[in-house]
């Protein structure tokens, strides 16, 4: 199960890669591509998970030419509610740094994208 789950996400992402940047790498020469196109750069990778019985949930996370490393609601991440009681599932994207700009945990966090 782990290793169709690490298939699954790996395939995902290297199928998601090409269309975040609009043309895939190979499709034309660097001489050829708009170098001052400014649309803004995403690519979000989902990551399913379940548990033994019941439980199931999702998180997502990537990178945003707009994202900051906060909260950035205009780009559709939120603040999750305190977590449930302990035993129940729970899946949720935390800050480990003191002090956390992550309140309880996210469901979707972006990050700055800068071109190389």
């Amino acid at each position: 199960m782990k290793t169709t789950s690490l298939i699954t996400l790996i395939f995902f992402v290297m199928a998601a890669a090409p269309s975040a940047y609009g043309t895939r790498p190979f499709d034309q020469s660097p001489e050829t591509r708009d170098s001052n196109a400014t649309s803004p750069v995403s690519l979000i990778i989902a990551l399913n998970a379940n548990d033994n019985g019941n439980g199931a949930g999702y998180v997502r996370f990537g990178v945003n030419t707009n994202a900051t490393y906060c909260i950035d609601s205009s780009l559709g991440e939120s603040e999750l509610p305190p977590p449930p009681p302990a035993g129940s599932f729970d899946l949720r994207l935390v800050d480990p740094r003191v002090p956390s700009c992550f309140g309880q945990g996210l469901i979707l966090d972006l990050r700055p994208y800068v071109s190389p």
